[in-house]
């Protein structure tokens, strides 16, 4: 399936050539999950991310839909 994945936060540094306006356009196994596409992405070993798919966020082992538009965010932490 393809997806389309848009970028924010530090997230974009990892793809230099990245354009916010266009995403990215992403091709992955049907079923595949968030996490996957962190790891396929090589984000979920630099801490992760928010996971939005359509407008609503999602928990890693959710299975994408074909043709999604996904956000990842950068978690935040504070105090």
């Amino acid at each position: 399936m393809i997806i389309t994945v848009k970028l924010f936060g530090t997230h974009r540094q990892l793809f230099p050539q990245y354009d916010p306006e266009q995403g990215i356009e992403i091709r992955i196994p049907d079923g595949a999950t968030a996490k996957e596409l962190l790891a396929h992405l090589g984000i979920l070993n630099k801490g992760g991310a928010i996971v939005e798919m359509n407008g609503r966020i999602v928990k890693a082992d959710v299975p994408l839909s074909n043709a999604a538009c996904v956000k990842l965010f950068n978690v935040i932490s504070g105090g």
